[in-house]
């Protein structure tokens, strides 16, 4: 079922894509702190406050895309699964993807 295989492939590389833009967007929320408190102010200013909120608001949304992703990727490898023709490579990432989110 090489259609099923490179859709996974597809998924696999997506759910690679939005964990770095999670990261990114999760660092640029965590610089607009930085800023306030490196001007030693104790709270954000009206345009920190709305932007650290449209970054949590980004990252929300990010976090329900990669677990969608997340379910489409294991309902993928269940279908292979059953089809008894999951690769050796597809079977690695999965691997590594499940000890990846027990770091999380």
């Amino acid at each position: 079922m090489p259609g099923i295989q490179e859709h996974l492939n597809r998924l696999i590389s997506l759910r690679g894509a939005a964990q770095t833009q999670l990261l990114a967007l999760q660092n640029q929320r965590e610089a607009i702190l930085t800023v306030a408190e490196g001007a030693g102010r104790t709270q954000l200013s009206v345009e920190e406050t709305a932007e650290f909120r449209a970054k949590t608001k980004d990252i929300e949304a990010k976090q329900t895309e990669m677990l969608g992703l997340d379910e489409q990727i294991a309902e993928q490898n269940a279908e292979l699964e059953r089809s008894g023709k999951l690769d050796q490579g597809a079977a690695m990432v999965r691997q590594a993807s499940g000890r990846l989110e027990s770091f999380q």
